[in-house]
């Protein structure tokens, strides 16, 4: 009997980049390999034709691509509470407030949020607001302004997260330590320092997040937040 898995990691096809071109080396029936040249150009149209297929994807995946030969996925929270370590005159405190609904895009070595209003699942014309948490750029702007990045400082993202990994990818976020970087325009209330708002949140106990609170200078839209990100 033929060992079929011996005979599988025998490729059939080699494609060899060299720095005068591409060559194309191909096993024909009876084992022999031939070999000629091809135009990369021709290469390019073929690989530009090959279908690219997610998995299937969890409930709170918003979508999905491949820029630049790595994944980036974008999720929804939806609306509720966390405990977040927040740093305050040097000292770090632990405060349970309720968060709106987030988008969060992940990629290899990047995150970035934006806020919504409302309990239900965004589509791509959903209003985004900026995320009401330090540490996080402002999403306004539209697709030609600020991309809601967030500054990990020396947090580390799990490596290949995959279309199940948002739970990993969001407890990294949310362990991580909200200082004063990027506090401010986050809040209408605390317009110079969102921790204020986080604070009053925390000592009042608060269920849900005051959405009257959230800030976006300029319309901005989950389609053009997600654009810049999903671009190649």
């Amino acid at each position: 009997m033929e060992d079929r898995s011996s005979l599988s990691a025998i490729p059939r096809v080699v494609l060899a980049f060299y720095e005068g071109g591409v060559v194309l080396q191909k096993r024909t029936p009876d084992g022999a390999v031939t070999a000629y040249p091809v135009d990369p150009a021709q290469v390019q149209e073929v690989f530009a034709q090959a279908p690219v297929r997610s998995p299937i994807l969890p409930a709170e995946a918003v979508c999905w691509g491949r820029v630049r030969g790595a994944d980036v996925f974008a999720w929804w929270r939806p609306p509720g509470r966390e405990t977040l370590l927040v740093e305050v005159d040097e000292q770090v405190h632990g405060w349970t407030v309720p968060l709106p609904g987030l988008v969060v895009v992940s990629t290899e070595n990047s995150l970035a949020l934006a806020a919504l209003k409302g309990k239900e699942r965004p589509l791509a014309g959903t209003p985004v607001y900026n995320a009401p948490l330090p540490n996080t750029d402002s999403v306004s702007g539209g697709r030609f302004g600020a991309s809601g990045k967030v500054c990990l400082g020396s947090a580390r993202l799990p490596e290949a997260p995959g279309p199940q990994g948002f739970a990993r990818v969001w407890q990294t976020y949310v362990r991580s330590t909200f200082n004063a970087h990027l506090s401010e325009n986050k809040s209408a209330s605390f317009p110079e320092d969102v921790r204020g708002l986080l604070l009053c949140l925390h000592q009042q106990e608060a269920e849900e997040f005051p959405e009257d609170e959230l800030l976006s200078p300029d319309p901005v839209t989950l389609e053009e937040f997600l654009d810049p990100w999903m671009r190649p």
